[in-house]
């Protein structure tokens, strides 16, 4: 009888409803029973075993062992091997239902669940563990969720590898985003990449014949894979920060993007997304359902040892013609405070205390405005607020000014005077003097129109200004009459005062004389002193002249020739 060793794999249709199988093993063959339902991919191993006794028919010196295998309903088959120990010599060879030879290794494929009778015989005696490994149906891979940044592997089951070939189905055309895998042909795993500017998801079709030669046609199965934003987080409040007098505070970790549920992990042990906190500096951990690696963050706490404080100054009045308020504002705790409400400008901003806030024109209309400091830098604390108003005021008082002009042509005497009255007093003045004058009287003024700036005592302005003029240049014109004869006294000097102010006055170097009008005049010069109503005066030199005086000379003497004649010439 020729030598043949075969492994025996024996299936038998027997049903949970009460069959039993049929007897092909010796009562004393070991036999195991091998439960894969609910794992169809699944493998069982045996425990070292010795052959014993026959099965199938098969005399010395084969000796055999025996499984009884129940599947899942998904399978579709088994592959038998000899997991380790000496493995018999020749070839080896299984049978089903003690059938034909079948080479051990093989798959096997399986009609429904069982249970299967599998029996294995060969000469010898030594010991081994046997394998049972079950056949799946072509399975795909689960829906995939993969972050932004991180991978995540799609793995088919029950193909044979070299027929397996991956491929996008949608969105766009078939094979766009191919390039997100790390293998699109002759493996059961591919490993999947986000790649900038990815999709929401893109649907993944697994193609390629089963295991098992139970089918040879291609079967092919999708799968989606679903594309989250990088894992991130976040610990609000941004700034944490203890209230003064409160003895602690909250700060939640906020997960963003990855693939929820997250679960949390802080420095200090606790695994809520809430922790209550007193000052100091904390960390978390945050994960979520992907796999990938952990986002983390880190905050610091601080605390305020004193209250939060907002100072907006006292009320301001500002003028309508310097619209312009210098605000004072100030802050206790908090680093620094923000101006808000009006609808002028402030200068330079309103992030300083101590801005410049113009107006605009429709709160001057109204007269006022009410602005808000409100405190920054607060942490997570409430911030404070303080309120500060604005009155828009117009000069107040009763302003007249009067001018006293030149006295003279050229004197620079003028003065103003400005009087002021009210209930805004005391008032400043500054004049445009060159220098400029700082009393309510300017004094040594030329002629010309002068300008007075008078301030209240809210600073607000009013302009008023006077005009200061000068009299003409004091002159005269004088009427002479000169002596009519020689040494005689009859001149006279009349003069008539022009410019300068009227009345005028005169005062003579002869006789005193007040006159404007000197008679009796011999030959000579004669002074004369003008003097207008301003106390202007002239000094005046006039000439008086006179005939020059008459002279005798007898050319022809001729005497009387006879006492008592009359012929003398």
């Amino acid at each position: 009888m020729k030598n043949r060793y075969f492994l025996i794999l024996f299936l038998t249709a027997a049903f949970f409803s009460g069959k039993v199988f049929a007897q092909p093993c010796s009562p004393n063959t070991p036999t195991f029973n091998v439960n894969l339902a609910g794992n169809p991919g699944g493998t069982w191993i045996s425990p070292n075993t010795v052959r014993v006794d026959h099965c199938c028919g098969v005399g010395n010196p084969d000796r055999c062992v025996e499984f009884i295998v129940l599947l899942d309903s998904s399978a579709q088959g088994i592959i038998f091997n000899i997991a380790s120990g000496a493995v018999p010599p020749g070839a080896l060879y299984y049978q089903v239902n003690c059938g034909p030879a079948i080479a051990v290794g093989a798959p096997l494929c399986l009609n429904g669940p069982g249970p299967h009778r599998i029996t294995f015989c060969k000469p010898g005696n030594n010991e081994n563990t046997y394998s049972i490994a079950s056949i799946p149906a072509p399975t795909a891979p689960n829906s995939l969720v993969v972050n932004d940044g991180c991978t995540g592997t799609l793995t088919a089951a029950g193909f044979n590898p070299a027929t397996v070939v991956w491929n996008s189905v949608s969105p766009g055309a078939p094979g766009a985003y191919n390039n997100y895998l790390s293998c699109t042909s002759g493996c059961l795993t591919t490993t999947v990449t986000a790649q900038p500017g990815y999709p929401q998801s893109v649907n993944y079709q697994v193609c390629g014949v089963p295991l098992g030669g139970c089918h040879t046609q291609t079967v092919c199965l999708t799968s989606t894979v679903v594309f989250n934003p990088t894992l991130f987080v976040n610990i609000n409040p941004a700034i944490p920060t203890i209230c003064f007098g409160q003895p602690g505070t909250w700060i939640k970790a906020i997960g963003i993007g990855g693939t929820p549920p997250y679960n949390y992990l802080w420095n200090t042990g606790a695994s809520t997304d809430s922790i209550f906190v007193t000052a100091g500096s904390y960390s978390v951990i945050l994960g979520d359902g992907s796999g990938c690696p952990h986002a983390t963050t880190a905050i610091t706490v601080t605390e305020f040892t004193s209250a939060i404080v907002s100072n907006a100054g006292a009320d301001i009045n500002i003028c309508k013609d310097n619209l312009e308020a210098q605000l004072n504002g100030s802050v206790q705790a908090a680093s620094g405070g923000v101006w808000i409400g009006g609808t002028g400008t402030f200068l330079p901003d309103a992030n300083t205390l101590n801005a410049t806030y113009v107006p605009s024109a429709a709160e001057v209309s109204s007269g006022s405005v009410t602005l808000s400091l409100v405190t920054t830098g607060n942490g997570s604390c409430p911030a404070d607020t303080d309120l500060v108003v604005l009155n828009i005021i117009e000069f107040t008082g009763n302003v007249s000014i009067m001018g006293t002009n030149s006295s003279c042509k050229n004197a620079d005497d003028g003065t103003a005077t400005v009087l002021a009255a009210g209930a805004a007093a005391p008032f400043t003045f500054i004049w445009n003097t060159s220098p400029a004058q700082s009393t309510a009287t300017a004094t040594g003024l030329s002629p010309g129109q002068y300008f007075v700036e008078i301030t209240d005592a809210n600073g607000c302005i009013t302009l008023d200004s006077v005009i200061i003029t000068e009299p003409d240049s004091l002159t005269s014109i004088a009427d002479i009459t000169n002596v009519s004869c020689f040494g005689g006294a009859d001149g006279s000097i009349t003069v008539t005062a022009f410019g300068g102010v009227a009345p005028y006055s005169f005062l003579w170097n002869h006789n005193n004389s007040t006159l404007p009008t000197v008679l009796g005049l011999a030959a000579g010069n004669y002074s004369v002193v003008i003097t207008d109503a301003n106390g202007c005066f002239i000094n005046r030199v006039y000439a008086v002249s006179e005939p020059a005086e008459i002279v005798l000379t007898i050319d022809v003497l001729t005497n009387v020739s006879c006492y008592g004649g009359a012929n003398g010439s």
